[in-house]
């Protein structure tokens, strides 16, 4: 037999998929020598409560003068997957070990990878490309069939609960809410919380540990703005409604007295002016009548800027309807004929 050539300058990459590992029981199987390809496949299910790594041995084909299967030099291998939007595993990459016996020289190499601990259910393939730097010629060396399980969280029953299911925050600030998961006795593993629906315009961001739900608003969200966080843990879900502040600059009324008869009822409109006024103010609007006896607030409502109240006419005389609004108010008085 000829004496083997040793390995020189075998150049590895991979491709980085954003995932990470939990609970992995990981088989390898050997491929057969010559030009077949190794394939194998291997099943993970998802712990839930921490990430696990996971390796597959390849035991690729022994390399030898003899052999027209060896690594040539100036040749990179690089890891892909078939799934490229998926991101439940994470820096899969080749590992070797040159392995001597006698005159033959073979490497034991092995696929590793790591899964998320809240990893979804898929089932995607991870390839080993072997790629000569001088000639382009590239052939798939291995495929790794990955199936992978999502963790089981158990049920979640009357459970989770938030202490606040509304904010008032400034723009460009970040506010912490707690946040309670009881288990069910029944129940094992962690419960993982996810935010979706909200309006990245009005907030920027959701992050979530072991004890708070911390929403953080855009630098650029819109005066008065609003949007709902929608917070899902395993059958549960609560939201958080997040309005940006608009505090209110000015008030006003449209007349300063209206004549109405007594019995009838009248529409008084005010102009509820803050910083931006394609929105509502968000300081609270609140309307009273100085002898509730003799005009009585009907109704009253508030649309962007107009401040509508219609009040009703019980007795001759007359009283005044003010309108308050952070700190700054306007009036009208209304004469009862």
């Amino acid at each position: 037999m000829k004496q083997i050539k040793k390995i020189k300058n075998v150049f590895v990459s991979f491709m980085v998929l954003a995932l990470v590992v939990t609970g992995i029981n990981v088989s390898g199987v050997k491929a057969s020598a010559g030009t077949t390809p190794f394939t194998g496949s291997v099943s993970i299910k998802a712990s839930g409560a921490e990430s696990v790594g996971a390796s597959v041995l390849l035991d690729l084909p022994t390399v030898s003068e003899d052999s027209s299967d060896f690594y040539l030099e100036d040749e990179i291998l690089t890891v892909t997957s078939s799934d490229t939007a998926y991101t439940g595993i994470e820096d899969p990459y080749l590992t070797y070990t040159e392995i001597t016996s006698g005159k033959s020289v073979s490497f034991e190499t092995k696929l590793r990878f790591t899964v998320k601990k809240d990893a979804e259910a898929r089932t995607f393939s991870l390839y080993v490309n072997r790629t000569n730097l001088k000639t382009g010629a590239n052939i798939v060396i291995a495929t790794v069939n990955v199936t992978i399980a999502a963790p089981d969280y158990g049920t979640v029953a009357g459970s989770f609960k938030v202490g606040s299911t509304s904010l008032l925050l400034n723009q460009n600030v970040s506010k912490a809410v707690t946040y309670s998961i009881s288990k069910t006795d029944t129940a094992t593993g962690y419960y993982p919380i996810t935010a979706t629906g909200f309006d990245t315009s009005v907030v920027s961001g959701v992050t979530i540990d072991e004890k708070n739900i911390t929403i953080t608003t855009a630098a650029t969200a819109p005066k008065g703005a609003s949007t709902s966080v929608t917070l899902t843990s395993g059958s549960e879900k609560k939201v958080i409604k997040v309005t940006i502040k608009n505090a209110t600059t000015k008030v006003t009324a449209k007349k300063k007295t209206v004549k109405v008869k007594k019995g009838k009822t009248a529409k008084l409109t005010f102009v509820v002016k803050g910083g931006n006024n394609k929105y509502k103010v968000s300081d609270t609007v609140s309307v009273k009548s100085s002898v509730a006896k003799k005009v009585k607030i009907k109704k009253k409502s508030l649309s962007k800027t107009k401040y509508v109240v219609k009040v009703k006419a019980v007795k001759k005389g007359k009283s005044v309807i003010t309108v308050t609004a952070g700190g700054k108010s306007a009036k009208t008085t209304v004469k009862v004929k």
